[in-house]
């Protein structure tokens, strides 16, 4: 068995799934990632409204509909991510009313989408360290759902903890 798989196996018999963010793509960068080294902040509401209708919330985010809350203060962020040479918030989106894996969402990548049920974004922004933004719905009634959204951040250095 390859070196990479037998460290693949064993890590994933003894790390907690919670503290891994799944992906193709992202693994192989948070394979070489202490899971206790990334910093995470976990909200979750329950909400009255079908999880549908949750899920089409979330991933209307970005682009010429803006965020849902203190849409000055992303639009700050964009702004200092343009002047030290990041994409800022011009990239908006491709559709507005669609997502698809691999997407630019401002300065996000879409990094998975489960259709009706999870957005896992990828900060491709200037920040020190690496960040994901996921959102999450799960179904608890007719009328009731369950909404998480969870940010990870690997902080570089002092300064990605003081960013943090």
């Amino acid at each position: 068995m390859p070196f990479l798989t037998t460290v693949q196996k064993a890590l994933s018999t003894v790390l907690p799934r919670d503290n891994m963010i799944e992906g193709h793509q992202t693994e192989s960068v948070i394979r070489q990632i202490e899971p206790s080294h990334i910093l995470i902040d976990r909200q979750q509401l329950t909400v009255n409204a079908p999880s549908k209708v949750v899920f089409d919330v979330f991933t209307g985010i970005g682009g010429r509909k803006d965020w849902y809350y203190a849409n000055w203060l992303w639009k700050i962020r964009g702004f200092i991510d343009e002047i030290f040479g990041g994409v800022g918030l011009r990239r908006g989106r491709r559709d507005t009313l669609t997502l698809a894996g691999g997407d630019s969402l401002d300065f996000w990548r879409v990094e998975e989408l489960e259709p009706g049920k999870r957005l896992l974004l990828r900060a491709e922004m200037k920040v020190p360290g690496k960040a994901w933004l996921e959102f999450e719905v799960k179904f608890l009634d007719q009328q009731k759902s369950l909404l998480t959204q969870i940010a990870r951040f690997y902080p570089r250095g002092l300064l990605g903890l003081c960013y943090w």
